[in-house]
């Protein structure tokens, strides 16, 4: 409820554009949903950090799309990355479980991780709560 209540008040305060697609985080329940606009597009279970390893919560924007990417401090691959933090965290496709379980990432099924590299945009809104 609180991400559905934070995503109208962005809306209406001018922060999401009613064009603009965003995809929503709620580490809660493990579940991602994406948006354009007010519309809902597609959901899922991810797997957010494990505990010492929490992902970010806030507003953030994609900074970065890389079909193929390798951690560089864990030396994994991150297929279908969208980084929306500096320090390197990302959406990628991983084994989604429901259950907090990465190193502060969001790891999405495989469909789930292409549709939604072939969605976003840089600069769409990543918003963690």
């Amino acid at each position: 409820m609180k991400i559905v209540l934070l995503f109208c008040f962005l809306l209406l305060a001018g922060g999401v554009s009613a064009a603009e697609r965003s995809i929503v985080i709620d580490l809660a329940a493990q579940t991602f949903t994406l948006y354009e606009g007010k519309q809902r597009v597609h959901s899922g279970i991810v797997s957010t950090g494990r505990e010492g390893h929490d992902t970010p919560k806030g507003v953030f924007r994609i900074l970065k799309k890389k079909r193929h990417h390798i951690s560089s401090e864990y030396g994994t691959p991150m297929l279908f990355s969208l980084f929306f933090t500096s320090r390197g965290h990302a959406l990628h496709l991983g084994r989604p479980t429901g259950n907090p379980a990465s190193a502060g990432c969001i790891r999405l099924s495989p469909e789930d991780a292409l549709f939604a590299f072939r969605f976003a945009e840089l600069s769409d809104t990543v918003i963690v709560q």
